[in-house]
């Protein structure tokens, strides 16, 4: 299995509780990840909200390290992709 991190923006109205739902659950690849996210994640009625970001733990850790990635007013959760 490979481990995935999805960053997940605060301004959906259930990030926090969908971040906490999804923890370590096994997607077959990275498009079903997508679309479980869109049907999961509620925004206000006509508000814009930047799309979940997916990572691979490397690619996070680095993006981390480089502070290349801002993670403020956001949930971070991490995912299995089966391989």
């Amino acid at each position: 299995m490979k481990k995935i991190i999805v960053v997940i923006p605060a301004d959906f109205v259930n990030a926090k509780q969908i971040a906490k739902e999804i923890f370590n659950k096994t997607y077959a690849d990275i498009s079903n990840v997508k679309v479980a996210l869109d049907m999961l994640l509620e925004k206000e009625e006509g508000e814009k909200v930047d799309a979940p970001t997916i990572y691979t733990l490397d690619n996070f850790l680095m993006a981390l390290n480089d502070q290349t990635v801002n993670i403020e007013h956001s949930y971070v959760t991490k995912l299995n992709l089966e391989m």
